[in-house]
């Protein structure tokens, strides 16, 4: 990691540990900031949240290794305050219904990132998203990754995701999600999908069953900063 970062403020900046042999650790760090009103570490991405200085010190689980990290933040006037995002990935599935239920009874609007098999398994699921005011992007086919697929089965897949989509939808989504939030600039320099491309933010782990709805709640305001983006997924029991 860099000895000196120098943020602007709402910006993610992801972590990654070194070795003296130039390997990346496979583990995530844990960490402790001296002043978390400047800057936050949580699921493996630095927040960098006000102005100011902060000193992080990052741990490598299982060793006595540690780096320090001294972090810059620094004002930024360039994204609307008090904004967060919340996504939802994976569907439709059978509980879109209920999120869509919650949603609309508190004016919130989403993003739904849908798959074309979730869309060929949930058709009426689908159509209430498309009635619904929220937006749509396209999350691939079958949920495959990105990064290790072929450029043409990609492509296929969202072409596929897409004409689904506006079969079910009477609309195609305007936004891009990988399964694994990667962005090979290759694939896109390729077959030149221009839709905006959105990384993944605080996956908030709700498809795991173990979790209550109130554990699910305490995470997502764990994450939940200025310009947060939050990760829910629509075939999580405990969600809406």
């Amino acid at each position: 990691a860099e000895s000196n970062v120098v943020m602007k403020q709402y910006e993610f900046r992801p972590v990654t540990l070194y070795s003296e042999t130039g390997k990346p650790y496979l583990s995530e760090p844990t960490a402790f900031v001296d002043d978390e009103n400047v800057c936050v570490y949580t699921n493996g991405q630095l927040y960098a949240k006000n102005p100011g200085k902060a000193r992080v010190t990052f741990s490598n689980p299982g060793t006595t290794v540690t780096c320090q990290v001294n972090v810059t933040v620094l004002e930024s006037d360039a994204v609307f305050t008090r904004c967060v995002a919340l996504t939802f990935d994976n569907g439709p599935d059978k509980y879109t219904s209920d999120i869509l239920d919650v949603l609309s009874a508190y004016g919130v609007k989403a993003t739904f990132f849908v798959l074309g098999t979730s869309i060929e398994a949930h058709p009426e699921q689908m159509a209430l998203l498309g009635a619904s005011p929220h937006e749509l992007g396209n999350h691939t086919y079958d949920n495959s990754s990105i990064a290790s697929g072929s450029v043409a089965e990609t492509a296929s897949g969202l072409q596929k995701t897409d004409q689904l989509c506006q079969a079910a939808a009477g609309r195609t989504p305007t936004v891009l999600r990988a399964p694994d939030a990667l962005l090979p600039a290759g694939l896109f320099s390729s077959f030149l999908d221009t839709r905006r491309f959105i990384g993944r933010g605080f996956d908030m782990n709700d498809t795991d069953g173990t979790l209550s709805f109130e554990q699910l709640y305490e995470g997502a305001l764990a994450c939940t900063y200025n310009t947060s983006v939050l990760t829910f997924h629509d075939c999580g029991p405990n969600t809406a």
